[in-house]
């Protein structure tokens, strides 16, 4: 997945502060820029979501990960804060 295009950001030159948090079960992983979620990876569901949603390939129809979407997904990300901070 492509997080972020450092270039086009306005402050590209700056330093980020990186961190993951892992769901309690160890299943899910989200990546955090400066505080803020860019990406989550649902390992038991074999999905991921970034805000770039790219990239994206046809759905081959196998057991294997999804694919033909990376799109973010808000609600994921208040259920995985939702259960981490409860």
């Amino acid at each position: 997945m492509l997080i972020y295009n450092g270039a086009s950001l306005e402050d590209g030159g700056r330093e980020r502060l990186a961190s993951v948090q892992w769901s309690r079960d160890g299943q899910q992983a989200v990546l955090y820029l400066d505080g803020s979620p860019q990406a989550l990876a649902d390992f038991a569901a074999k999905q991921s979501f970034c805000r770039s949603d790219f990239p994206n390939f046809l759905d081959e129809g196998g057991q294997g990960w999804r694919k033909d979407s990376h799109a973010w997904n808000e609600e994921a990300i208040k259920r995985f804060e939702a259960a981490i901070y409860a």
